[in-house]
């Protein structure tokens, strides 16, 4: 797959982070399997799409990713670090520059979706390392990085002229299960239960329709939703 960065504003209602980041790719050799673990050290991780997002934002200059976006990052992975794609399988990744292949290899039918915990990061300003436990803790270090994100609103209204959501949809609020029949029931619900949001996400799968031909998609996870926007939507 070929693709460029991606970054989407959020532009009406300030709703919480919702997913991921830019999709980056460019094609290279497929990267193998390294080594399986057991599923219940694995977790499905947004944070996880927007740090490799980051690091694929200028995946055109492969060579000047490898040697000079290093240093440039908010943290570093202390490696191996081991991750799962959305087939089932998982790969030990030894270095920065492996993490690199594995990311611009990506494809819409193979691509990361999780990492294992516990790992270990280290901040590139102070050059603490940190254990990082959940998603939680993940998600807080994306966040205090400054790492932006495509929005719930993103997805309802600027992908209004490329698709619209098919109903019933589930979203995560405060990590909540909430399910909505209509777009009218969410705004209803959003406009009582605002201050008392902290945290905005999709269940997957999302059902969306295209607007040029009416086909039906199910979106299964953030890389396919990224995906959606950059290479069906063509959004910039």
């Amino acid at each position: 797959m070929s693709s460029s960065s991606i970054q989407l504003k959020m532009r009406l209602n300030p709703l919480l982070i919702l997913v991921t980041f830019l999709v980056t790719a460019c094609a290279v050799e497929p990267v193998s399997q390294s080594e399986t673990f057991p599923e219940d050290t694995f977790e499905t991780s947004t944070a996880l799409r927007i740090t490799l997002e980051r690091i694929s934002e200028s995946a055109e200059e492969k060579t000047a990713l490898t040697k000079s976006r290093l240093n440039e990052l908010c943290f570093q992975f202390v490696y191996p670090v081991s991750l799962g794609y959305n087939t089932g399988e998982t790969i030990v990744v030894e270095n920065y520059d492996r993490l690199l292949e594995v990311i611009l290899s990506e494809t819409l039918e193979r691509h990361i979706i999780s990492i294992a915990y516990p790992f270990r990061i280290v901040k590139r300003d102070s050059g603490q390392e940190v254990l990082i436990t959940d998603e939680a803790g993940f998600m807080q270090v994306v966040q205090d990085c400054g790492y932006e994100a495509i929005t719930y609103t993103d997805v309802i209204t600027e992908a209004g002229s490329c698709f619209e959501v098919i109903y019933p949809l589930t979203l995560l609020v405060n990590t909540n299960p909430v399910d909505f029949g209509s777009a009218i029931e969410a705004q209803e619900y959003f406009a009582a239960q605002y201050a008392a949001i902290q945290s905005l996400g999709i269940a997957y799968p999302l059902n969306v329709r295209l607007t040029a031909t009416d086909e039906e998609l199910t979106i299964a996870d953030d890389y396919e939703l990224i995906y959606l926007f950059k290479e069906t939507c063509g959004f910039q």
